[in-house]
């Protein structure tokens, strides 16, 4: 019998030098996503010193390598695990065979993500979890405009497949069997996963923050990878509370953010109680129209000449026009929750299948229902769409209007989302004509979204000479929907009691931006009778609706807004966030950071191309916005969690 060498118990054996194929195979498949990604948004690193650039390269290792351990851990651990059972080929190809289905699930994450970037100018996160509500849309727009795109995937994945399996099992390395090179690489395993995993022997495990060294925040997002970034977001059920600072303090922070002279706390156990009070003759039963138009930029009323949304430039002249005006976060649903709920993008991108759907909130919904008012939601999407329909019966709606209320003999569909704008504005003007009482009315648009289909080719203003051609179409389509809604309103008994607001869900993504335009969103509030017009250039954003329909209704009652009127003083903020960073807007101010750090600090009154951060030129004035928004993010994050809200009970009168 043969005696084992030393050489033997260190010899790394068959499957261990399987784990290193596949682990190099991985690496070099992320670091050419990563080239990809560099090469399709080249005109975002134009700019950027090339010594940056490599350095995002090679500092994203460390973010690869510890994406790919939590790929693979599970299947290196099953393919070094000690006994002689693993070396069998039939178990070696079935372990391969579990981990290529898992290795291609990255390969589409990383392929939707380069496209995905385009619209939110970041990685992508939270939001693949939301992608079973609208499956059969985006199947539609994937064969629509990426098939090129998906074709390539799908020879990508054939390619690797090949390899993985004729490449990766084989080995020419001769060994003789022995438990403690078993139990050795059995042990090296583990510690290569514990270690890539964590980043390193650093004192905090690895986390996206690390990826922001400077204000450019697009060599942030080289250095990450969507991988790493999606799993990050797996243990989102259990919302993170944060402990900035104390909670007295952090408290009393918000209430001064929020508190207007109109306004008293009444409840110290959910701090965001507060009571409105007006003289009780004036309360007015006014109806309430917010019509939330999809993917409208801020900077509406400058595309073009004007030329783009020639109705609304109009109309925004007649009615109170907030030109500072932001969304708090990149996709509808965010948009949705502050628009109708004043919730702030802290917690889940969605409330619906969180914790936070079964909490007490205090939406307008349920407000003005309490005040005798009609509810009605209506959306041209097939009902279930991104979870509206839950969602607004959840807010207090009465009526929710989908695409089965339509009939299809008579109006078009988009082929993608759903029916047309100027078929469901028609609808809305219809809807609200027959509701005798005061009413309050949501309409979302959906025209303006990828792929930008239009009813027919007279709305084809511009050609393929014009950067982003088809979203402007898409665009100045919408904008004569909305024109064709408010000629017919104007002629319908309810127009002259109602007060319109015109926003967005979120700023369109397909144009190169800065985070400043990326939010920056309009906002109109239209009545002739009941608001004087002008252009208001205070700082707002989406979770201020709530409290300034309020205001203007006159209407008594108890709000638990994230929010404050927009009538109330110029004293206003903004706050947003995309992904781990997070925006904070205070009178000329942005203050660009993450839960570690400030990285930017931007004078937009004179400055919102964002060119000169002065972060350490104004180191007080950062500390302080710093103090305010962490502040604001903690309790607003523990009362989410902690259904903190709002107390129904409650009794003001």
């Amino acid at each position: 019998m043969n005696k084992l060498r030393f050489i033997d118990y260190i010899k790394p054996h068959k499957n261990f030098i399987i784990t290193l194929k596949a682990l190099i195979a991985l690496l070099l498949i992320f670091i050419v996503f990563r080239f990809l990604f560099f090469v399709y948004y080249f005109d975002h690193f134009s700019l950027i010193q090339g010594s940056e650039v490599l350095k995002s390269f090679l500092i994203g290792i460390r973010f690869d390598l510890s994406a790919i351990m939590m790929l693979s851990g599970v299947f290196l651990v099953f393919l070094n695990f000690p006994g002689k059972f693993k070396f069998s080929n039939f178990y070696v190809v079935f372990i391969l065979s579990l981990y290529f289905v898992f290795v291609v699930i990255g390969i589409l994450i990383f392929a939707g993500d380069i496209f995905y970037y385009d619209f939110v100018k970041r990685r992508l996160s939270y939001e693949i979890f939301n992608l079973f509500k609208t499956i059969p849309e985006l199947i539609k727009i994937i064969l629509n405009t990426y098939l090129i795109a998906l074709v390539g995937f799908v020879g990508l994945v054939i390619l690797l497949g090949y390899i993985w399996f004729r490449y990766l099992p084989k080995s020419k390395i001769k060994f003789k069997y022995n438990l403690p090179n078993d139990i050795l690489y059995f042990v090296v395993t583990i510690g290569m996963i514990l270690v890539f995993i964590r980043g390193g022997f650093q004192l905090k495990p690895l986390r996206e923050s690390y990826a922001f060294r400077n204000e450019n925040l697009v060599l942030g997002h080289l250095t990450l990878n969507p991988v790493f970034t999606v799993i990050r977001t797996l243990n989102r059920g259990d919302l993170k509370e944060y402990k900035f600072m104390n909670e007295d303090e952090s408290i009393n922070i918000v209430k001064s953010l929020l508190k207007d002279k109109n306004e008293e706390f009444v409840n110290n156990e959910f701090p965001l109680m507060r009571a409105k009070y007006f003289e009780k003759d004036k309360n007015i039963k006014l109806n309430v129209v917010i019509l939330i138009m999809e993917s409208w930029p801020g900077d509406i009323l400058e595309i073009e000449k004007n030329s783009v949304a020639p109705f609304f430039n109009r109309l925004a002249n007649d009615g109170r026009y907030f030109k500072r005006f932001f969304a708090s976060g990149q996709r509808t649903i965010q948009g949705i929750q502050a628009i109708i709920g004043s919730i702030p993008n802290v917690a889940y991108d969605d409330i619906l299948g969180s914790p936070i759907e079964q909490h007490s909130l205090r939406q307008i919904g349920s407000i003005l229902k309490e005040s005798g008012y009609q509810t009605i939601f209506i959306h041209g999407a097939r009902s279930g769409s991104m979870g509206f329909e839950a969602y607004s019966k959840l807010a207090g709606f009465d009526k929710y209007i989908s695409k089965e209320d339509f009939d299809l003999s008579i109006v078009q569909d988009d082929g993608t989302w759903g029916i047309f704008d100027h078929y469901v504005f028609e609808k809305a003007n219809q809807e609200f004509e027959k509701i005798n009482k005061p009413f309050l009315g949501v309409v979302m648009s959906l025209s303006s979204h990828a792929p930008y289909n239009l009813p027919s080719k007279e709305f084809e203003y511009y050609d393929s000479t014009v950067a982003n051609y088809r979203f402007l179409n898409s665009l100045r389509y919408s904008d004569w929907s909305l024109g064709k809604f408010f000629n017919e309103a104007k002629k319908l008994n309810y127009f002259e009691n109602t007060v319109f607001i015109i926003t967005a869900d979120h700023a369109e993504g397909t144009r190169e931006k800065n985070i400043y335009e990326s939010f920056h969103i309009p906002c109109l509030f239209y009545s002739p009778v009941h608001i004087n017009p002008g252009f208001d250039t205070s700082v707002h954003s989406q979770v201020d609706i709530l409290p300034t329909i309020l205001d203007i209704l006159q209407l008594q009652t108890i709000h638990s807004s994230f929010g404050k009127s927009m009538l109330a003083s110029d004293n206003g903020f903004a706050f947003f966030s995309t992904g781990n960073l997070f925006g904070w807007i205070r009178k000329q101010w942005l203050l660009i950071g993450d839960y570690e750090k400030n990285i930017g600090l931007y004078d937009i009154g004179n400055d919102n191309e964002l060119y000169l951060n002065k972060l350490d030129e104004q180191k007080n004035i950062g500390e302080m916005m710093r103090r305010e928004v962490l502040g604001y993010i903690q309790t607003s994050v523990y009362l989410l969690k902690h259904n903190k809200i709002y107390k129904p009970s409650n009794k003001l009168y």
